[in-house]
């Protein structure tokens, strides 16, 4: 078992900035469910809004598992 805040990917901490950005979960629930501290997710977060991530933004909506055209 890994320790905590230990090898967590880009991809998994980009995932859980964007749904504490949704506002649907506190950092507490969060670290809770991934195993790592909510100081940790807010550490992440600020360096996101710096742009260390690279990110211009976060969707934070999903992504469409289809797109309909509307008729004309």
């Amino acid at each position: 078992m890994r320790r905590r805040n230990e090898s967590v990917s880009r991809e998994k901490r980009l995932e859980i900035i964007r749904e504490y950005l949704t506002g649907d979960e506190t950092a507490k629930a969060l670290a809770e469910r991934y195993n790592v501290t909510p100081h940790v997710i807010n550490v992440w977060v600020y360096r996101y809004r710096k742009g260390e991530y690279g990110e211009k933004s976060l969707s934070l909506c999903p992504e469409p598992t289809h797109i309909q055209e509307m008729p004309k």
